[in-house]
């Protein structure tokens, strides 16, 4: 007869019942059949999960040949897809000659059509799209150049906004300054507004001690002196007991004379770029034709 001992335990690892299963052979040599096997073989599978236990739900899966799958993953906008990622089997052209919209054709033979290292297929719009009410979706054929000369015009007034962005800049004056430091600290702010910013002057008083109003409004029409070359006030002054603030901004003209030099200095690198970019095309040509007649001496 076979028999069966079942005896549970932990272990300190997992802290899980353990089951052992031991089974004792027949004192005969004949082979044992029958029922007696199956009942070992369903015990062993009844014991199965407790000794190999499933993994949780809320575990990541996994794909034959992946690594964990990530279901949170926000699909990709089609919009942005071009050429073979296009998802859809039939689209309509635009013509590049006159914008006229051809008829439905199947995405292969358009991918078939142009050469995809200077040009690329990009949809125009598809039927999902709020602004598009066409039941097919609509792609446009690309040059690759012109997109990167567009590109490159976008990143150039990009940095040229950047540039001549006005910053908030304060310069601090005390009503107790001497008539050297007055006169410094004017000039410091016309400088800030030739430069195409703004500045805050603030007026303040020392500990302790007391300038009467004259005084104070002297102190400020000696700085409005220096500053209505370049400047204006865009804003009134804020007076808080002995404090003064009051906001300058850079004029029209030397906003627009700082835009103006900064467009030329934009131009005048992208020129010397090109004409880098030209020695060194001139250079290769020159190398290539040399290494070409010595094929041709040999």
């Amino acid at each position: 007869m076979l028999s069966r001992t079942i005896r549970a335990g932990t272990t300190n690892l997992s802290q899980q019942p353990v089951v052992f299963l031991r089974c004792k052979a027949p004192a005969t040599s004949q082979h044992v059949a029958g029922p007696s096997t199956s009942v070992a073989h369903r015990a062993f599978r009844s014991l199965t999960p407790l000794l190999f236990p499933p993994p949780s739900r809320g575990g990541p899966s996994f794909s034959r040949g992946s690594g964990p799958s990530d279901a949170s993953a926000p699909p990709p906008n089609p919009l942005t897809l071009r050429d073979a990622a296009i998802p859809f089997r039939t689209v309509r052209l635009v013509s590049s000659e006159d914008n006229s919209l051809g008829p439905p054709t199947p995405l292969r033979s358009i991918l078939r059509s142009y050469d995809p290292s200077t040009h690329t297929l990009a949809i125009v719009s598809i039927p999902n799209d709020s602004g598009s009410d066409l039941p097919i979706p609509i792609v446009k054929l690309l040059n690759r150049e012109e997109e990167r000369l567009k590109a490159r015009a976008s990143e150039a007034k990009a940095r040229l906004r950047r540039k001549i962005n006005a910053e908030n800049k304060e310069v601090q004056v005390s009503w107790s300054s001497a008539e050297g430091d007055l006169r410094h600290k004017a000039i410091l702010a016309k400088g800030i507004l030739e430069k195409g910013d703004q500045v805050e002057l603030v007026f303040a008083p020392r500990s302790k001690e007391k300038i009467d109003d004259r005084r104070k409004d002297e102190i400020v029409a000696s700085f409005k002196d220096v500053l209505d070359d370049v400047g204006s006030q865009w804003k009134e002054d804020l007076v808080n007991k002995g404090t003064r603030v009051c906001y300058w901004a850079p004029k029209a003209s030397v906003r627009s004379e700082i835009r103006q030099k900064v467009t030329d200095a934009e131009i005048e690198k992208r020129s010397e770029r090109d004409k880098k970019k030209e020695g060194r095309r001139r250079k290769e040509e020159e190398r290539r034709a040399k290494a070409e007649a010595r094929s041709a001496g040999q």
